[in-house]
């Protein structure tokens, strides 16, 4: 027999709240029967192939209130859906006509990984705050205090693609992650500063721009020439 660990829901119905215990295996039935509040947007963020994936909720407490189209997320929160997984400490999902607007996540930190489509490596980062905008299908990572962080390695590539800034923004249609405010990003041994950065991860791109006085810096570091007889 499976041990079960219980769970706390709410669940209103015409503004009336009930409370039920269940297990983690009925807490995830129990997600695929609310796709207006859950699947959403994790089937928006996730790459075609992944749509039909079950969709696995892990908390220690929920609160559904389906007249409102709000539910609300507490204690070790884990949405994860193929190769997207959001960990936070507490969440809330907004809907509006049966259809999710915004998850907004809060954590120290709140943790992302996703696997862009087509590519073999992921897109991670870390922040203290995360809003993810459905229709647009956008992540939005703050700081507040602290730094947001990513990390992407590139196809084909050894080194990392490293960065930390005041802000973030991961677009997972464009493949695109924007960083704001005392943007710093390193690429191996090369380094780059500057008030905003955009890194393109499908061309392996990035373009610095300064902001309020604050100009573009670049320290590149001369690779050394392979020598006969040396490994690749």
């Amino acid at each position: 027999m499976m041990k079960a660990r219980l769970h706390k829901v709410h669940c209103a119905n015409n503004g009336a709240w009930k409370t039920i215990r269940t297990s983690t295996t009925m807490l995830r039935c129990a997600s695929l029967l609310l796709p207006a509040l859950l699947a959403v947007p994790l089937c928006a963020l996730a790459v075609d192939n992944e749509r039909q994936q079950p969709v696995n909720l892990r908390a220690d407490r929920i609160d559904i209130d389906q007249k409102k189209g709000l539910s609300l997320y507490r204690g070790n929160v884990v949405f994860s859906q193929g190769t997207l997984r959001l960990t936070a400490a507490r969440a809330a999902a907004q809907s509006r006509a049966s259809v999710i607007e915004t998850v907004a996540a809060e954590g120290k930190p709140v943790t992302f990984r996703h696997r862009p489509e087509g590519q073999k490596e992921f897109v991670e980062g870390k922040a203290s705050r995360a809003v993810y905008h459905a229709p647009a299908q956008r992540l939005e990572l703050y700081g507040e205090g602290a730094l947001v962080t990513f990390r992407h390695r590139p196809e084909g590539m050894v080194d990392f693609i490293e960065g930390e800034a005041s802000r973030a923004v991961y677009h997972a249609l464009a493949r695109r992650v924007d960083l704001y405010g005392e943007v710093q990003v390193q690429r191996g041994r090369d380094l780059f500063r500057s008030a905003v950065l955009h890194y393109d991860i499908e061309n392996q791109s990035m373009i610095g721009e300064a902001a309020n006085g604050r100009r573009v810096y670049a320290a590149l570091v001369p690779r050394k020439p392979a020598l006969p007889g040396d490994h690749p």
